[in-house]
């Protein structure tokens, strides 16, 4: 079986084939690259969440050990 191309030209059903899975290949490899590029977006958010409530969290203890210490320092 052949198909009839744009301007009289025959298309293989092997070549049609081969173009609709390349297409199919790429829409797949953007989809995933997209998902992977918001995934990596998220897990840099949660990251950098992290980072900042754990740094934020850090200080309040150090700034309280600080208090605790000094005021220990001075009242001795």
């Amino acid at each position: 079986m052949l198909l009839k191309g744009v301007g009289g030209g025959v298309i293989s059903p092997f070549k049609v084939r081969f173009i609709g899975s390349r297409f199919h290949a790429d829409v797949q490899s953007q989809e995933v690259l997209r998902a992977f590029h918001i995934n990596a977006d998220i897990q840099t958010q949660r990251v950098f969440r992290a980072l900042r409530v754990n740094a934020d969290v850090q200080s309040q203890k150090v700034w309280c050990a600080f208090h605790v210490q000094t005021g220990i320092s001075f009242s001795a």
